[in-house]
């Protein structure tokens, strides 16, 4: 298994990665996936990027966008490849089902889909309206 790689990210967001770094841009794609935000020339003591972000990773976002509107994708797809891939690692290392299903707010059932390799692109399933 392994871990979704950061090109799977969309290209505005691997800028952001150059700029901040992954984990950084991870938590930006958590809490504002889908709006957009200011990011001012310069982060003042205890701004709200600086608490997300830490102090380094906020300067370098001001000193790469400074004064810029910032469009976050939400990056959905690569969220729940990370998430799923964590869940069968948790699951090979002896986590439950139950447990892993409560941490990660789905069902138990779900935790043993994902385990077992089921994806809703699975396209076994015919479509009820099909498209022409």
């Amino acid at each position: 298994m392994t871990t979704p790689a950061a090109s799977e990210l969309p290209e505005s967001i691997q800028v952001i990665v150059d700029a901040i770094g992954l984990a950084a841009a991870l938590k930006l794609v958590t809490e504002y996936g889908g709006i957009s935000f200011y990011v001012p020339q310069e982060i003042p003591p205890g701004h709200v990027l600086e608490h997300l972000l830490g102090r380094e990773a906020a300067t370098a976002l001001a000193a790469a966008y400074q004064g810029e509107d910032l469009q976050i994708p939400r990056c959905l797809s690569y969220l729940v490849d990370r998430r799923n891939h964590n869940i069968r690692e948790q699951y090979a290392s002896g986590v439950s089902a139950a447990r892993l299903a409560r941490l990660y707010g789905i069902t138990e059932r779900w935790v043993r889909c994902i385990v077992a390799g089921w994806s809703n692109d699975d396209d076994r399933q015919g479509a009820l309206f099909p498209l022409k």
